[in-house]
C-alpha cells in the first residue's frame, strides 16, 4: 500500500510561521502609524483602509492557516492512501476519497512565488459528484516527508497502483494471510470476485425453431 505522511518538522514550521504572522498582523493593527512608515508591500496595512480591512483580513487568514496546519499535524498526518478500491487525498483543506475507475491523471506542477522559492503540486484529476463533473485536487508535496527527488517515482507508482491487472492482484492472497499485514491487490481481487459472484446469471437463449418447407404451388412440369 502507497502511503505518503506529512512531515511533522516541517508542519511545525508552518504552524510556528503563522503564528509569527498573525503577531506581525496584530502589531501593525495596533500601530498604524507604524505601518505607514513600512516599504512596500507593508505600507498597505497603514491607512484608514489598511487599518480596518487589510489587517483583519491578514489576521484573520494567518490565523485559519495555522489552524488548519495544526489540524493534519493532530490527525495522523496522512496525505496520500493508496487501498484497494479508492485513494485517500488529504489537504490542508480536507479528505477526499477517490475511487480508482474516477481517477485520470496525475501530474507535477512547479509554481514560483515571488520570485523567492519554488512550491511543487501533486494535481489529481478526477470525476467527482455534482454538476461540474471533472475536478481538480493539488496536494502540497514540498509539506511531506518526500523528498523532492522522489515527486516523480511517487507519482508513477500511483499510476501503476491504479492500472494493476486482477491476475497479480489475486496471486498474492495466500502471502498476505500468513503475514498477517492488509494486502491491498488481494482485497481488490475478492471484491471483484465478489461483485461476478452477484451478478445475475444471464439467461440462456431459446433455442432455435424449425423451419418447415414451405409448399410450392403451379404446374407440375411434363
Amino acid at each position: 500500500m502507497e502511503t505518503l505522511k506529512y512531515s511533522r518538522n516541517k508542519l511545525i514550521l508552518r504552524i510556528a510561521g503563522a503564528a509569527a504572522m498573525c503577531a506581525f498582523g496584530i502589531y501593525l493593527f495596533s500601530n498604524p502609524d507604524f505601518a505607514d512608515e513600512l516599504p512596500f508591500p507593508w505600507d498597505s496595512f497603514g491607512g484608514d483602509l489598511g487599518h480596518y480591512v487589510v489587517s483583519p483580513i491578514f489576521i484573520a487568514m494567518s490565523a485559519v492557516l495555522g489552524w488548519l496546519t495544526a489540524a493534519r499535524l493532530m490527525s495522523g498526518r496522512n496525505a496520500v492512501e493508496c487501498l484497494a478500491d479508492e485513494i485517500r487525498v488529504t489537504t490542508f483543506w480536507g479528505r477526499t476519497r477517490i475511487r480508482w475507475a474516477d481517477l485520470g491523471h496525475v501530474y507535477l506542477v512547479r509554481k514560483r512565488r515571488q520570485f523567492v522559492w519554488v512550491q511543487h503540486f501533486l494535481v489529481f484529476h478526477y470525476v467527482g459528484a455534482g454538476l461540474f463533473g471533472s475536478k481538480r485536487l493539488r496536494l502540497p508535496l514540498d509539506a511531506t516527508e518526500l523528498h523532492r527527488n522522489r515527486y516523480e517515482e511517487f507519482r508513477l507508482a500511483i499510476l501503476a497502483h491504479k492500472r494493476m491487472p486482477v491476475s497479480a492482484a489475486a496471486s498474492r492472497p495466500a502471502a498476505a494471510a500468513s503475514e498477517g499485514g492488509f494486502d491491498p491487490d488481494a482485497a481488490l481481487a475478492r471484491y471483484l470476485a465478489r461483485k461476478a459472484a452477484e451478478a445475475p446469471a444471464a439467461e440462456p437463449a431459446p433455442p432455435p425453431r424449425a423451419v418447415q418447407a414451405r409448399p410450392v404451388f403451379g404446374r407440375k412440369a411434363s
